[in-house]
Parts: structure tokens; sequence; C-alpha cells
């Protein structure tokens, strides 16, 4: 699992939630380090922040999800619109969720297992 969040307390918490369910978590606070991160390396599940320092997260889905083909990823804003919501579906992003986060609904969205939309 990678995690693009650049809020280190809640990147601190939900390594550790993720850590403890069992899952391999890396952590990275930029776009630049995400898509450097994502091209490197396969991952089944990533969760991403909207807005970062450098850009945004579906910015930085949108150049690594080539490279991460299958995977399922969950964006978490604290300032979802409409525009949001629909840019992340053309994306195939799986789930879009609003902080603060519900960490049951975000629990279950990565344990569907029935893959990210088509």
């Amino acid at each position: 699992m990678l995690i693009l969040e650049d809020e280190r307390l809640l990147t601190k918490h939900l390594a550790r939630l993720f850590a403890a369910r069992g899952y391999e978590v890396q952590t990275v606070g930029t776009v630049a380090s995400f898509v450097a991160v994502a091209r490197g390396e396969r991952f089944e599940m990533l969760l991403l922040d909207l807005h970062l320092p450098d850009g945004s997260g579906l910015d930085a889905w949108e150049e690594a999800r080539a490279t991460q083909t299958g995977a399922r990823a969950i964006l978490m804003t604290a300032h979802g619109s409409a525009d949001v919501a629909r840019r992340a579906r053309e994306l195939g992003i799986h789930a879009v969720l609003s902080k603060p986060l519900n960490l049951s609904l975000l629990l279950s969205s990565f344990a569907d297992t029935s893959g990210p939309p088509a």
C-alpha cells in the first residue's frame, strides 16, 4: 500500500492502522515522490490526498496509474466537490472519502475486493 498524504500526524496514524491489519505500507508526502515510487513499484492499494504542496492527488494518480493497473485507489479530501468526484470517477478512482475520515468507511473501501471501476 502506498499512502500519499502531506499531513505527518495523519500519515503516521494511517500507516499504523494499515500495518496493524497486515499491509506493507509506504508513505510519501508529495506528488513528485508519489510518481517516482509508483513508477518503480506495483501496489495493490493507494490512498491519495487531494491537496498537496506540489499538486493534487488526482494529478499524481493520472501520471502513475498506467503502472498501477488493477490497483485500488482511494482519494481523501476535506474540500470535495462534484467536479472532484467526476474527475475521480473518470480516472478510475474507487472512492472519494471526506476528511475527517470515517475509519470504518475507509477500511471497508479497501476490503471490497471487487476491483476498481472499469
